[in-house]
């Protein structure tokens, strides 16, 4: 019988996986759909196919103008004469923060118990990297197909011979600033609130601080497979360039992602850092909720990243209104929230001199929301014991964020990205 855990594993360790086993796994169901007609599911449609996988149609809710894809047709999800008892689906949409939770959620619901993760799919047998050869950062970076937050096997990979602390971690966040140069209502890190309730914290963290900080965590970690810079905006930093160049020195980090409205001025000497081929720059598209002046700066930043070659990304965020409120639910236990923690893709944050367990951590802290203090730490303390702090921190079942923010995600309604207050 076919391993699909094994097959998993390998698939994330950077092994060669068990793809004839996984071929005839795929031919004992009379059909086989792959939800999802994007960029993941397109890439993946074409890698099966070209390698004689049975593959029958796609689903996608954009059906009504995808008509086809690698010669197959597109349907309406969850229509079709086809029977979920005997069908296979392959979860072709990856999303960087809720990866596959929400689609198994559905297919289960739905009656399809027989699916497959697409990304751990793509990552056996589409994908390039391996560990029998040379990390090429580049395969990762200019790429829209998957998604290296929620990608194992780029991790072990670069961290293959990094054995020192036996700490790793997937994605560091940096918040380098609270400031922002919009003002959305539903700020995920709150930043229009922070102006307005505590404007003695909406500022820009210091540089030798950041520095300091990241030197000090990079120290002390193995591995880190992925620098998310954010904020508030983080590009209207003044030292953001400087911040850059501090971590393009780090050996051990695969990749620097920076997200950003796209709301900002540019500069030759910021181009020329995001020039490098271990950056990439994500424009997360609010432009139906913005004036014309902040539309016509976005679309020219996208515009000038583009021209230069510099490797990006555009799409509208996936957003649900914050809920900081506990709820009386009876699955709230450890076991349960040890899980939410296991498969969150969010890491520990940076922001001046602390580090925070998560970046929901550094809101509650910053807006005064919990009691977090017990998964803080000022990386300027007792830096001889800062390694056993850490891994403290990092192995611990699950953080205050998980019982309130995490927990209640179910129940928090998708909300317009981007829109404003004024």
């Amino acid at each position: 019988m076919f391993d699909i855990d094994k097959f998993y594993y390998d698939a994330e360790q950077g092994e060669q996986a068990d793809v004839d086993g996984f071929r005839d796994y795929l031919n004992s169901f009379e059909r086989v759909i792959i939800w999802g007609a994007g960029n993941l599911g397109t890439a993946l449609g074409k890698g099966l196919i070209e390698r004689d996988y049975g593959v029958d149609c796609y689903w996608d809710k954009d059906f009504l103008n995808i008509h086809e894809r690698n010669g197959l047709r597109v349907y309406e999800p969850f229509t079709g004469d086809q029977e979920p008892k005997t069908t296979l689906v392959i979860i072709g949409i990856v999303n960087g923060t809720l990866s596959h939770t929400w689609q198994k959620y559905v297919l289960e619901e739905k009656g399809y118990h027989n699916y497959v993760l697409g990304m751990r799919v793509y990552e056996a047998i589409v994908c390039s990297q391996s560990l029998s050869k040379p990390f090429d950062v580049k395969e990762c970076v200019h790429t829209s197909i998957c998604n290296f937050n929620t990608c194992h096997r780029y991790m072990n990979i670069i961290g293959e011979g990094r054995h020192k602390t036996g700490l790793s971690v997937h994605v560091l966040e940096i918040i380098v600033s609270s400031r922002c140069t919009l003002d959305c209502k539903y700020c995920g890190q709150q930043a229009g609130d922070t102006k307005r309730r505590f404007p003695e914290k909406y500022l820009d963290y210091d540089v030798d601080e950041i520095k300091k900080s990241i030197d000090l965590v990079m120290d002390r970690l193995d591995i880190v497979g992925t620098f998310s810079i954010i904020g508030g905006e983080p590009f209207i930093h003044p030292g953001i360039a400087e911040i850059l160049r501090h971590c393009l020195s780090k050996e051990n980090v695969g990749i620097i992602s920076i997200t950003t409205n796209g709301v900002f001025k540019l500069d030759e000497e910021l181009l020329d850092v995001l020039g490098d081929d271990r950056i990439k720059v994500n424009f997360s598209n609010y432009t139906a909720f913005l004036d014309d002046r902040k539309k016509e700066i976005f679309e020219k930043n996208v515009r000038i990243i583009k021209d230069k070659g510099i490797s990006c990304n555009v799409g509208t965020p996936i957003w649900n209104k914050v809920i900081d409120d506990l709820k009386d639910n009876p699955i709230f236990e450890d076991e349960y929230l040890d899980k939410r923690k296991e498969i969150c893709v969010f890491g520990p944050s940076i922001a001046g001199k602390y580090l925070y367990a998560c970046p929901n951590t550094e809101r509650y802290s910053r807006m005064e929301i919990h009691d977090v203090s017990d998964e803080v730490i000022d990386l300027f303390a007792d830096e001889d014991k800062l390694e056993d702090k850490l891994r403290e921190l990092l192995e611990k079942g699950h953080y205050v964020a998980c019982r309130y923010m995490c927990a209640n995600g179910k129940e928090a309604p998708i909300i317009p990205a981007g829109e404003q207050y004024r």
